[in-house]
């Protein structure tokens, strides 16, 4: 994990129900602690964890409603039903805004 720009900053990070998703995809039952957090773009972000001392990254984005059903079809449906469902990261969560018109992947 070395070379990133890692902040705990919390004015910066994803909001707290989109972290206990990431840490529980990350760390199932286990122990994951948020060592990290990389802004990659306005609405992306690296979140960096300690699963059983190991480092553990996942990306998160904020999406409209309307374009998380569109990744989703992508990731799920159309690139499997080609045969091309490697061409993309899969789709390990999904976290809703309340009040908004967002969705987390």
């Amino acid at each position: 994990m070395t070379g990133l720009a890692i902040s705990l900053a919390t004015d910066e990070l994803p909001p707290p129900d989109v972290l206990d998703s990431a840490r529980r995809t990350v760390g199932g039952t286990g122990d994951a602690r948020l060592r990290g957090h990389e802004r990659l773009k306005k609405s992306v972000h690296r979140l960096l964890f300690e699963v059983r001392g190991r480092p553990v990254s996942l990306i998160v984005k904020r999406l409209s409603q309307a374009r998380a059903q569109a990744v989703r079809l992508v990731a799920e449906r159309w690139l499997p039903d080609a045969g091309l469902s490697r061409a993309c990261p899969r789709l390990r969560g999904v976290v809703e805004e309340s009040g908004d018109r967002a969705v987390w992947h």
